[in-house]
């Protein structure tokens, strides 16, 4: 089933990036901020696979994610209440959204630069 609504999966993530992409600059990086995209990427996850939304990763861990940004599988095992199985299960996605929400602050920083020497 999982494989089945991987493009379920990536149609919600450009809906991530498109969401970002509209938001005003005035968003600096912010843990809260992050932590509201993965519990959406959660709940949309527990939709597809239709399972509770708390077996995949609690509050507690999301909210450590967003404070620590995790990179890689590793450190995202290092977190608090996550397990091998879940690393396995879920960690490759939550990276990713991780991975792509820095990449989007980056992008709207170095516009803010730009912006700001044309002035």
């Amino acid at each position: 089933m999982l494989i089945a609504n991987m493009k379920s999966l990536e149609q919600y993530s450009l809906l991530i990036t498109k969401e970002v992409e509209t938001e005003e600059v005035v968003h600096q990086f912010d843990e809260e901020f992050l932590f509201e995209k993965l519990v959406a990427f959660r709940k949309h996850l527990a939709e597809v696979m239709c399972i509770p939304a708390c077996r995949i990763f609690r509050d507690a861990s999301l909210r450590e994610m967003a404070r620590k940004l995790p990179k890689d599988l590793l450190s995202l095992s290092l977190i608090t209440g996550i397990g091998k199985l879940s690393v396995k299960r879920y960690g490759a996605m939550f990276v990713a959204v991780i991975r792509q929400h820095m990449s989007d602050q980056m992008l709207l920083e170095l516009r803010e630069v730009f912006e700001e020497s044309l002035r």
